[in-house]
């Protein structure tokens, strides 16, 4: 089923007009190319936090084995905006902080993009 571009562009007025912007970082460098110890700021993104209908199986094997059952975290924002990130830029929402594992282009028309997070514990 296609997505109607039309749709997509009231998910961007909604998204701009009740989002929340969060900021975004990603580990800096010096000027030898080494890893530094501040993050540097990427941008301030407007987006809107939801966590995803499809939950993920997460296997832990140690001692006495255990399977969790979680949501996965998303932030909705422009898809220019979701271009500037890159995986394991992090963010910080209410506390708790993720890290960016990848980006989906809704619908593959540059509209809308879809954020996935992981938290990092």
């Amino acid at each position: 089923m296609r997505i109607s571009p039309i749709v997509l562009h009231r998910l961007l007025q909604t998204i701009t007009w009740q989002g929340s912007v969060y900021s975004f970082y990603r580990q800096g460098e010096n000027e030898y190319g080494e890893k530094s110890e501040e993050p540097e700021k990427i941008a301030d993104i407007n987006g809107l936090y939801h966590n995803g209908a499809a939950s993920h199986l997460t296997f832990n094997v140690s001692d006495a084995g255990y399977v969790l059952n979680k949501t996965s975290p998303y932030i909705l924002m422009s898809w220019d905006n979701a271009l500037k990130l890159k995986s394991m830029d992090i963010v910080t929402i209410n506390a708790v902080t993720y890290k960016v594992e990848g980006r989906n282009n809704i619908g593959h028309l540059n509209i809308v993009g879809e954020v996935s997070l992981e938290e990092i514990s």
